[in-house]
Formats: C-alpha cells, structure tokens, sequence
C-alpha cells in the first residue's frame, strides 16, 4: 500500500458536480462521500516537533500513522481492522499509545508503539476491565498515571504506569466512593473527587505519603469542579457556580477554600475548559458555547500568535489542537458548518504554514447547506436554542427531520454534522435542539428538567416541529423524528406522544425501558446513581416507578401507529439489545410497521464504516417512504 502523504498539498479533489449551484436543485451526494472515514483525523505533533501522527484509513478502519516533518514521508504503525482508533497520544518523542476496546464493550485498554520499529506492546488487557487515562505527564517520557476498575468494578484505582516494563504502582487508595483524581504539575496526586452527580466532596493532602482529608463538600447546584493546577501548585484552576446560576472560570485556593479570583463567566452559558501553557505555566484562554464555539484569550503572548494566524489562514474557524513541548510548532484545525476540517502546520520559529490535509475532500462545500442557530419558545414559555439546517436553495413547505440529540446531559453546537447534511442534501429542513437539560445552559435550566423524560422535555422538542411548521418551513404532514440513545428514546416517544406532528420514528440504541435501563447500568456507573434517581426518577419509589413505567416506550406499544426503524449493536453495554429485541417483538406483535438493522460487530450506536453507511441508507429510504420526500 502506497502511504498516506500528510504535507500533500490537496487541489480540486472535491466532489464536484457543477461550480455553479445557485438556484438549482443540488444533485444527490451518495451516502459514502458523508459516512466514509476522513482522509486525516486527530492530527497530533510530536514532543520535539519533529513527527506528525494522525489517523487515517486503512481497510475502511481508522488507524495509525506519522510523518516526518522534515524529511515528509509517511509510515503506517498500526493495522487494525476490526474497529477504528480513536483516541490515541505521544507518551515521548519516540512512542506513541492509543486506547482499544473490543468490537464497542468499553473495556479499554492501552497499545503502546514505537514510530521506528513497529513494535507494539499491549498493556492492561484484562476481560472485564476498563482502563482510563488520568494525566499523561508530559515531561516524564516513560510513565502515565492510570485509573483502572480491577479491583472493584465501580470505582477506579489511580497507578502509576511504567510503559516500558507495564508494570503498575498504586498511587492510592480507593476507599470506594472517589470518582475523579487531579495531579499537580509534578505529576504527584493531590486532589480527589467524591461524586455521585448530585453531593460533591473534595479531598487534599500535603504529601504522598499523607492521607487525604475533606476541604470543601458541595452539590450540583453549588458546583465546583477542578480543571488544573496553577503553575504553583498551591491553587486550581476550576469550573464554579457557587454563587451563580452558570459556571465560571476561577482561581480556587486550596488552603483558605475560597474563590480567589473570577476569571471568566457568562450570565447565560456554563463555560467549558481552559487553554492553558505549560511551558510557561501560565493558563491562556477560557473555552465556552453559546451558539457556537469560543475561545477568551487572556495573554497578550498568545493574542499575538492568534493575530499571526489570523493574517495567514483563510478560514475563520480555527483552534490549535495539538503543541510541541516548547509550544514552537503546532497543528492547526479549522471548521465550519460546511467545512469538515482543514489542517495546517505552524512554525512559530520561522513563520511556515504548511496545509496538512483536508478531513473529507471529496465533499464539496459549495452543496452543503449552511446551518443557522435559532431560537423560539417552549409550550411553558422557556427560550430553548436549536439549529436549523436547510437544504440548498430552498426554504418553505419542505419535509423535515427533527433530531434531538442524545446523552440528555449533552447538547448539539454549530458546526459540520456529518448526518445533519445527508438529510439536507436529500430535500429536509432539518432541526436540532438544545431542550431543557442540554448541558451548558446554567443549573435552573437542568432542574428544569427533573423527572421529565417523556414529559416537558419532550415538549421541547415538540415546540421545535411546531415552530419549524409556524415559520412556514416545514410542511406539517411531512415531519419525521430520529435519535440516538436518548434521542432514540426521544424519537418513540415523540410519534407516541405526538403521533399528529410525526409521521414515523427512527431510533439508534434508543432507550425502550427506562426502569430497566437504570437498573443494568455498567458498574462504573453505579456510583452517579443519586444523580439519575434526583434527575430521571429512582425505580425504587413507587410513584417514581410509576412515573416511568409510563413514560417507557415499551409500556406504550398501542399508542404506536406510526412506522418505526430500530437500530441496535449487540456489544452495546449502555442500553441492553435485550430490551430492543423485546420491543421490537411488541411491535411486531401488535401489528406496527417495523424495520429492524442489528450489527453484532457495534455498541452503543454504530462506527464501523460500512454498517454506518447501510444504516444511514436504510434510514434514507424508510424516511422518504413515510414522508413522501422524494426530491
């Protein structure tokens, strides 16, 4: 196989059809260009600068490959086929690790390689293990600290891993109910997290050798949550609503348990992370959405390195997602809502930008369709913020697709969805939303979502088709809805709900039963199980289990009249196959019409390449038969 060339400069490879596509009707763009994997993807540089790793596909999998900068030749270090890889880092100059499962069951574990040999070694491979990263401890080129649920299943232990020998150092002891553990910058573990999503205690020591003690017990509502330590060590850099109803960045000192300082907060938005230099041990920047993406530079050093970059790069779009050591040389990615990503190599030094690669150059941006953030009120009067995305050169009475999203504890943001432009491309108005829930809005705008699955929440996403058919946009006999895991619950519960607004239903790895679901979750998920019971309701509470009994799509069965598409992996570890099936047999049962896809090589939800194509291809066709969409 001939290499990959990362640093080929890419000219006119783009799908195109016609350069000229206004007020036409766009032609039809096949599934694969969308679903098929990127050219180039998580593009990372080396601690000295000298290579550049990224992901790329081999035999429809993505796998492992670095260039080397200077000589610009590529060599392919790693040959999966089963399933892609997705996460992966340098560990040193020489060795990179990236994180495997099998076949989506989650339980990760560690492959490390070397660039010049090849040679791989599997670390921590264990049936029934999950092994997470906790800080990979950038100025120490043979070791990582690990959490791992070896011991105990619910809870995670923190080792000091030696990559060379695999050997493992217990760093501290779980005494059960820590969730989360913070290393300084001397890579010594100070702070541990005792959570359970809705009662929060942080624990300090001095020492490694001293024990932890409790410094400061909080709650969701009353929320601090540690990013990073100051370059002194002495402070935390954290997310933090006391206070306030969203969360701010702020300095944290650990000895008098106080904010210190407010470095940045929105009055509408939670902020997300911080930017920060760890050459200069100085933090540079406050990331936060609110209908897209934004970085708060804070350093007059960095601002100017973004003015440098913002003189030579064309898109206006772009983060720097990975830094060498000296934070000299870095990678660049832009994005938009029609760009998939475009890379380019920086040399502070000298100056050169080099473009790396396009994610997908077979797409042409000029027939993708722009996405437009929007907002409009809930049946209670809440302002609930979405996207609309409608398909090029048209506007009124279209089909539409509504596609909340899933998690909830999540939220959709402006920018290149991959599915979001297939259903464009084929004639849809499509809609996505933020309903009460969606992470990023501030605590009230999660409690108002308390036990209420299948009820306001799902008025909210009702709101939206509703809107989409005010606005003129949507004709109101041609509206469909599709998820994936709670957007797959969302999307039965709207057609039985609101069979009068959908016409039919798409759901992938949807949850069918939600007191079922509760009560199989994965053992690393039981100890955020107070917040599930506060949030979504507790199955041992007679009325809560009542309450969501009736709001389980299983339970509704002869409300359902509307056609169903159904999607499910069997390694799903999340929401059972066991209950799809079961529903599944109700419908069919009960004489719905039912389209069932089931790939034994997936988990929750699916990433293989070609089983993401057929799904999307089924979808396509079931959703144009049930809303004579054709275009």
């Amino acid at each position: 196989m001939r290499p990959t060339n990362l640093f080929y400069i890419l000219i006119a490879t783009s799908f195109v059809i016609s350069s000229c596509v206004n007020n036409q009707t766009v032609p039809e763009i096949p599934a694969e260009l969308f679903f098929k994997k990127p050219k180039a993807a998580n593009i990372q540089i080396s601690p000295d600068g000298n290579h550049i790793a990224f992901l790329s596909p081999w035999k429809n999998r993505l796998n492992l490959f670095v260039t080397d900068v200077e000589r610009r030749d590529t060599t392919q270090l790693s040959f999966q086929t089963g399933r892609d890889i997705s996460t992966y880092f340098w560990i040193n100059k020489d060795e990179l690790i990236y994180v495997r499962d099998n076949n989506g069951d989650e339980n990760f574990y560690l492959t490390v390689v070397d660039k010049e040999t090849n040679n791989e070694r599997e670390l921590l491979k264990e049936e029934g293990v999950k092994t997470g990263i906790i800080d990979i401890l950038r100025k120490d080129p043979n070791n990582l600290i690990i959490g791992q649920n070896k011991r105990d299943p619910q809870i995670f232990d923190p080792y000091l891993l030696n990559i060379k020998t695999g050997n493992v150092k217990l760093l501290a002891d779980n005494p059960g109910f820590i969730t989360g553990w913070l290393a300084n910058h001397l890579g010594s573990i100070k702070l541990a997290i005792a959570n359970n999503g809705v009662d929060k205690t942080l624990f300090y020591r001095e020492t490694d050798s001293s024990s932890f003690t409790p410094i400061f017990e909080t709650s969701y509502d009353q929320n601090l949550v540690p990013l990073l330590f100051t370059g002194d060590n002495d402070r935390i850099y954290a997310k933090s609503n006391i206070g306030r109803d969203t969360e701010a960045i702020v300095i944290y000192n650990l000895s008098t348990n106080k904010e210190e300082k407010v470095l940045f907060e929105h009055s509408k938005y939670d902020t997300d992370d911080i930017t920060y230099s760890f050459s200069r041990n100085t933090i540079t920047g406050i990331v936060y959405k609110d209908h897209k993406l934004n970085v708060e530079i804070l350093d007059d050093q960095t601002e100017e390195l973004f003015e440098e970059l913002r003189s030579l790069i064309p898109e206006e779009n772009f983060f720097i997602i990975s830094q060498s050591l000296d934070e000299q040389k870095m990678i660049i990615q832009t994005h938009s809502d029609v760009n998939p990503g475009v890379y380019y190599y920086f040399n502070n030094l000298t100056g050169e930008l080099v473009l790396l690669s396009e994610s997908a150059p077979w797409l042409n941006q000029e027939l993708l369709s722009s996405m437009k953030p929007i907002t409009y009120k809930a049946k209670d009067g809440l302002e609930i913020d979405g996207y609309l995305t409608l398909p090029k050169n048209r506007k009124r009475n279209l089909p539409a697709i509504i596609i909340p999203h899933g998690g909830p504890w999540d939220r959709d943001e402006w920018g290149f969805n991959s599915e979001v432009q297939f259903f464009a491309n084929r004639g849809y108005a499509v809609l996505q939303m933020n309903f009460r829930g969606s992470t990023g809005y501030g605590t009230r705008f999660l409690e108002a979502s308390f036990k209420q699955w299948g009820q306001s929440m799902q008025e909210d996403i009702d709101a939206g088709a509703e809107w989409l058919v005010e606005k003129g946009i949507a004709n109101e006999n041609q509206i469909a809805i599709h998820g994936a895991s709670y957007g797959g619950y969302a999307a039965l519960m709207g057609v039985i709900n609101s069979p009068q607004l959908y016409q039919c239903a798409v759901s992938m790895s949807g949850i069918t039963d939600i007191n079922s679901w509760i009560a199989s979750f994965p053992p690393y998920w039981k100890p955020y199980l107070e917040f599930v019971h506060k949030s979504v309701g507790n199955p041992s509470l007679p009325a809560d289990s009542v309450m969501l009994a009736r709001n389980s799509p299983i339970n509704n069965i002869t409300w359902i009249e509307r056609p169903v598409m159904l999607a499910h992996g069997t390694k799903d570890p999340r929401v059972a196959k066991t209950e799809t099936d079961r529903f599944v047999n109700s419908l069919r049962n009960a004489g719905v019409q039912v389209e069932y896809l089931i790939k034994e090589n997936e988990g929750h939800g699916f990433q293989n390449e070609e089983n993401v194509i057929e799904f999307y291809q089924e979808a396509a066709q079931f959703l144009q038969s049930c809303t004579d969409s054709g275009k």
